[in-house]
């Protein structure tokens, strides 16, 4: 529906019923009237009866001289020309036009006019892509006209270096050949990303899409094409269609403006008359048509001031209409051990020729995924190109092996080898399966019906050999036990396997490790304290050696004899040993492996600890330092997988609620880093701090100050909320999570705004009420992180509950003297001792390995014991 102000028409809407077209986009032309003031525009979907209106108000000219350009090229593209008109209302000799695109003028020019009316046509160039004004001006007895248009160009060559992929030259498919067409004298760089992740939107390299709204970020100032952005669940993901835009500027200066310049003139361009009473340096603003005033502070506050709607005209775009990418949807897929599979091998570069190709061999491994691959190419001249078109890429072979093994076994252990084959051809396999012999493994044999002794098997040694069948589409798998035949080492079984289509051979490296001591695999922490006693002998690495291996009815065995090796760890003061690998992780420092968000927390703060341990003795090397901060920053952005919108975190991906207790840990870890020396390296957005912090602060119980735990189950017994008090009645006091995040959230300096006061606020309350159950806590946990968090948030009743948990420590025989690695002997009379148990056991059967640690400043506080140790201990002269 139209309706017009000040026309021939007056306020009589007129109807028009028009049917959506395929494309959905729908076009209505209105031609105003000569006398039109305002024209109001209704559209309403008939069905869902949503409406939109659009007001149009008349171009100001004083002298009522009209300029207007258009064009009736619909769709600009590089290579080819673009036709515009210009037309006016009044004669003139000369008008000029320029063109501009990306902030920067590309052509100017003028046009002689012998009519009121001309026609005209400009080249289009790559410059103007994705978008160009034409600005026309003329200068008429001292008045500025002007018009202008936006357009968008579409870059012909953007899209046309292909891709291709060449499997000829190698049937087997262990190797593929790309071979990328582009301009000669460039480089393209391929990659390629899971079908999967490609269909839901999470591209790893750009595509045409990317490239126009990247560009046209650069001419933000100046109005646009008009733009309409379709989501498609398609390989597009999503595209964007444009627009010719006339200007939505209402005179000449908002024209000029709209158009992303400025005018430098002694000639009167403004819309203001000689006796203006709205003063610009008061902060008025004229209207144009009615002469009225308006507040320049209320300029494009989206409300009408001006009759004439001048207040509103060429404003930026308000943020919920401009364009923002559509987000990927990687959370509707479902997870498997394929999306991990390493696809950097597909990620290569190359040369174009003269020719104008160039080729890349890569060799595959052997995967069975869906790839999409896509492609950069780069010309120092000619600039940047995308490949036409993004090609699917099966990396599944006709026939493979694999095979699944363990890492590491003890000497003696007995292992089975899983040899999966596969058969993805359309007619049956006949397989030949080779099992190498060798002199440091054995094949094991098993008995009819599956029966094998497993403390002495039947044992093959040379080369063994079977045949197999495996159906067309289907694979089946083999288990293959050996034992290796050395103490200690490395041992490579080879395994090959024969058909018409492939011969595969594998080698699978296992080392082979020493049993020794039953029950020292998980790591155990010991104090040292060198202050208060000068040497000490520690129990936890003084392991009695005996000659008999075994206990009498007992099925484990004391130790493996024949083991030589032992290996010792000594950490300096309370972090690790340092960086005795590329960077430290739950695996190699307490042999504990994971996939939740508390491992790589875990992962995260045990090399960040390190990183600020080693930097304070000035010990830090800049190799480990650059290493250990590469693998800390992936380590990141795994941890940020288990965060959710509101802030909290899951312990696992999978689970239905957030954890409080995580949450609490990530934000003290991360906190850590946002002001450690790295900060710059491991960004930490001060944002994602704020909402850690208050979903933990809305997790408080208004009316107590506990906090509770929002998971399903409590994983950590420690966190428990129970509490019995000295008359065994049980508790669902929530101790350990209040006492938890009030420390957390008193430890936060570096948040903002009201999460900083709300934090504060919240770990005031949480320590009042820790204050309130102090006396009636029994459990010694319990009362040590209640009395740690009312230290922390220096609460009045810190004192009191350090003295009812140093009540709770333990006495040593010797009466009141602490239990901690001091000796209740006298230093004197221990370092006795410790000589005659040395005599002793040089004349006895029983050998034993004994560590001793020596302060050698006796009477003098030392500073942090900085040693870092990791030895092996070869002991060749015990029995075996």
């Amino acid at each position: 529906m139209v309706s017009s102000e000040g026309g021939d028409a007056g306020d009589q809407p007129v109807e028009d019923k028009q049917v959506i077209p395929d494309d959905n986009i729908f076009q209505y032309e209105v031609e105003p009237g000569e006398d039109d003031k305002i024209i109001r525009i209704m559209v309403e979907h008939v069905q869902s009866k949503q409406k939109v209106t659009v007001r149009c108000y008349r171009y100001y000219s004083p002298n009522n001289r009209y300029l207007s350009v258009s064009t009736s090229t619909d769709e600009p593209q590089t290579e080819s020309y673009m036709t515009f008109t210009l037309a006016v209302n009044f004669y003139v000799n000369e008008i000029n036009y320029m063109v501009l695109s990306n902030g920067v003028i590309l052509l100017g020019s003028q046009l002689t006019m012998t009519s009121r009316q001309k026609t005209f046509s400009i080249a289009v160039s790559r410059a103007m892509f994705p978008s160009a004004h034409l600005v026309a001006y003329c200068i008429v007895h001292g008045e500025v006209v002007v018009d202008s248009v936006a357009f968008f160009v579409k870059d012909t060559s953007l899209k046309k270096p292909q891709i291709l992929l060449n499997y000829g030259k190698d049937f087997k498919r262990d190797t593929i050949e790309l071979i990328g067409r582009g301009p000669p004298g460039g480089y393209f760089y391929a990659g390629c990303t899971d079908y999967e992740y490609y269909i839901r939107g999470a591209l790893p390299y750009p595509n045409e899409q990317k490239v126009i709204h990247d560009l046209l970020n650069y001419d933000t100032s100046s109005q646009g094409p008009y733009q309409h952005t379709w989501w498609q669940y398609t390989w597009e993901w999503e595209k964007t269609v444009f627009f010719n835009a006339p200007t939505i500027g209402m005179d000449t200066n908002t024209t000029v403006e709209s158009s992303g310049l400025v005018i430098m003139s002694d000639i009167n361009i403004t819309i203001n008359q000689e006796f203006s009473p709205c003063n610009r340096s008061l902060g008025l603003g004229i209207c144009p048509s009615s002469r009225e005033c308006y507040e320049l502070r209320r300029r494009c506050d989206g409300i009408v001031d001006c009759l004439d709607g001048y207040d509103e005209i060429a404003c930026p775009l308000a943020p919920e209409k401009r364009y923002r990418p559509r987000p990927d949807e990687l959370y509707t897929l479902f997870w498997n051990s394929r999306f991990t599979d390493d696809s950097d091998m597909f990620w290569v570069s190359s040369y174009i020729k003269q020719i104008g190709q160039g080729e890349v061999r890569i060799e595959q491994k052997e995967l069975m995924n869906q790839m999409v691959w896509g492609a950069v190419f780069m010309h120092p001249d000619q600039g940047l190109f995308l490949c036409d078109e993004n090609i699917q890429h099966d990396t599944t072979r006709d026939f493979f092996v694999t095979v699944e093994n363990p890492d590491f076994i003890r000497r003696g252990e007995q292992v089975g080898l899983r040899l999966d084959i596969y058969n993805f051809w359309d007619q049956p396999l006949e397989v030949l399966v080779m099992l190498h012999g060798d002199d440091d493994y054995r094949f094991i044999n098993v008995e009819d019906f599956g029966y094998a002794r497993s403390y002495n098997p039947r044992e093959t040694a040379g080369d063994v050999q079977a045949m197999v069948s495996v159906p067309p589409g289907l694979y089946i798998y083999l288990l293959l036990p050996i034992v290796a035949k050395i103490d200690q080492g490395e041992i490579t079984v080879r395994i090959s396997t024969f058909n018409i289509l492939r011969y595969d051979y594998e080698e699978i490296p296992i080392t082979v490790l020493y049993d020794g001591v039953v029950g020292r695999v998980r790591h155990t922490p010991y104090l040292v304290d060198l202050v208060n006693t000068g040497s000490l002998m520690i129990p936890d690495l003084k392991i009695p050696i005996s000659e008999r291996f075994f206990d009498p009815e007992a099925r484990d065995l004391l130790y493996i004899p024949g083991s030589n090796e032992a290996k010792l760890h000594v950490y300096g003061d309370l972090v690790s040993p340092g960086m005795f690998e590329d960077h430290l992780h739950s695996g190699n420092t307490a042999y504990a492996y994971h996939d939740s968000a508390e491992g790589y927390l875990f992962d995260f703060a045990v090399n960040l600890q390190t990183l600020n341990y080693l930097y304070t003795l000035n010990l830090l090397e800049t190799e480990k330092l650059n290493t250990a901060l590469e693998y800390m920053q992936t380590i990141l952005a795994r941890q940020y997988a288990y965060m959710q919108d509101d802030g909290s975190y899951k312990l696992f991906r999978r689970t239905a609620t957030s954890c409080t207790r995580i949450t609490a840990m990530v934000l003290r870890t991360l906190h850590g880093a946002l002001t450690s020396q790295w900060a710059e390296t491991l960004y930490v957005p001060v944002e994602i701090l704020n909402r850690m912090a208050l979903y933990l602060v809305s997790q408080q119980d208004p009316l107590t100050g506990a906090f509770r735990e929002t998971a399903e189950h409590y994983y950590d017994r420690s966190f428990c909320p129970n509490t019995t008090d000295f008359n065994g009645n049980v508790h669902e006091w929530h101790i350990p999570i209040t006492a938890y995040v009030t420390i957390a959230l008193s430890q936060m300096t570096r948040i903002t705004s009201a999460a900083r006061q709300k934090s504060v606020t919240a770990s005031t309350r949480g320590a009042e009420y820790l204050a309130q159950k102090i006396d009636k806590i029994t459990d010694p946990f319990q009362m040590a992180i209640a009395s740690y968090a009312l230290h922390v948030t220096r609460h009045s009743a810190r004192a009191a509950a350090f003295s009812l948990l140093q009540k709770m420590q333990r006495k040593s025989v010797c009466g009141d003297r602490r239990l901690q690695v001091n000796s209740c002997i006298g230093r004197r009379k221990r370092l006795r001792e410790i000589q005659r148990k040395e005599s002793t056991t040089s004349n006895s059967n029983t050998n034993e390995i004994s560590i001793r640690m020596w302060r050698t400043l006796s009477w003098q506080r030392p500073t942090l014991f900085s040693c870092i140790w990791k030895t092996t201990i070869t002991l060749d002269q015990f029995p075996s």
